[in-house]
């Protein structure tokens, strides 16, 4: 997964640069569909299980069809890794 450089999230040890990565970071970055927010933890992980229970709540949050489409479409584009980055890049996965 890619992580966005922050600052405040890494630091600078023994005189090389090791990056440390806080989640707290991640979680305030907005979804597509920040209102929208999706427990894949502790459910079926079987893609398609997750593909429905994305666009069933894109489209319970008011997504037009042409979105959940565009959604359903990127998450097939790839790899189960792809798959959930997409899901986290559109909704709030928890």
């Amino acid at each position: 997964m890619d992580f966005p450089f922050n600052p405040s999230c890494c630091r600078y040890s023994a005189g090389s640069c090791s990056l440390v990565y806080d989640n707290r970071t991640e979680r305030k970055r907005m979804a597509k569909y920040g209102n929208v927010s999706v427990q894949l933890s502790g459910q079926d992980g079987n893609a398609f299980a997750v593909m429905a229970k994305v666009s069933g709540a894109l489209r319970k949050g008011g997504a037009p069809e042409s979105e959940v489409e565009q959604y359903l479409a990127e998450s097939m584009s790839g790899d189960y890794d792809n798959l959930l980055r997409t899901a986290m890049k559109w909704v709030n996965v928890t």
